[in-house]
């Protein structure tokens, strides 16, 4: 990356000189201690990744407690975030995705769902938002699932509204909408174009009131999104079950919107 992020660290550990770090981190990341952890991901390297996510993994609750407390998951989105500002090549293309499979690994233990979702960490969604402009398409898969989670998350909206906060502070868009919307017109790729549909019909779907889903619903077709699904139906097989989602809600919504009709005596 064109800058690295080493977060300050509390207590008695000794920071790693940097030349240290690449040498003996990929040995010992899987072991090391939140904060350590942190600064290994101030150092973009591959084999770093991989220990990082290994040891997230297998990370206990006081542990992932401690690495969210000092700002881990906010170095990893912010280094994912720097990404976007780039032409990536193989090597940060990998980097990239690796930098979101350990967000990921964070976000399926409840806790780090828990963070990321808190009004007070809305850079956190933001940041992974930026991920969408990235140039490598598998990266850009994983950042729309992971958005996709966000967005399904908890029964009180708490993540569809990070989500919804993060698209409205995006840059450069006149609807908030708009740049799921370019991304479905621009890919080729048909997995990518899977996770957008997916992505929005969780932003659709996860709406408990009908008449505020069907607003939301209509924010996609004025995007022009009812062609793209036409489309998809016919040339498509393999993303019918997000395009008949889509319809199945829509259809479902418009019912449940129609007066009932009084039968005669």
């Amino acid at each position: 990356m064109a800058e690295t992020t080493n977060s300050s660290m509390n207590g008695n550990s000794t920071p790693l000189k940097s030349d240290e770090k690449s040498n003996s981190g990929s040995k010992n990341v899987e072991n090391c201690d939140p904060e350590l952890c942190i600064q290994f991901l101030g150092v973009p390297k591959v084999a770093n990744y991989e220990g990082i996510r290994t040891r997230l993994d297998t990370s206990t609750i006081e542990w992932m407690d401690v690495f969210l407390d000092k700002g881990g998951l906010t170095v990893l989105t912010e280094n994912l975030a720097k990404f976007a500002d780039r032409k990536l090549e193989n090597d940060d293309a990998h980097l990239s995705l690796k930098c979101v499979d350990c967000i990921r690994v964070v976000l399926n233990k409840g806790i780090g769902m828990n963070y990321v979702v808190e009004v007070e960490n809305r850079n956190l969604t933001e940041n992974i938002l930026l991920g969408l402009k990235l140039n490598d398409t598998a990266t850009k898969i994983a950042v729309t699932e992971v958005l996709a989670a966000i967005t399904s998350y908890s029964d009180n909206l708490q993540g569809y509204q990070s989500v919804i906060n993060a698209l409205d502070r995006n840059e450069n868009q006149e609807n908030r909408f708009s740049i799921i919307i370019e991304e479905l017109k621009a890919t080729e790729s048909l997995p990518y174009k899977s996770a957008l549909l997916a992505f929005v019909n969780s932003l659709i779907c996860k709406i408990p009131d009908t008449s505020e889903r069907c607003q939301r619903r209509e924010d996609f077709i004025k995007l022009g999104i009812l062609g793209i699904l036409d489309q998809l139906r016919c040339d498509c097989e393999a993303l019918l079950t997000q395009v008949k989602t889509f319809d199945k809600f829509k259809v479902g919504d418009k019912e449940e919107e129609m007066p009932n009709e009084v039968e005669p005596n």
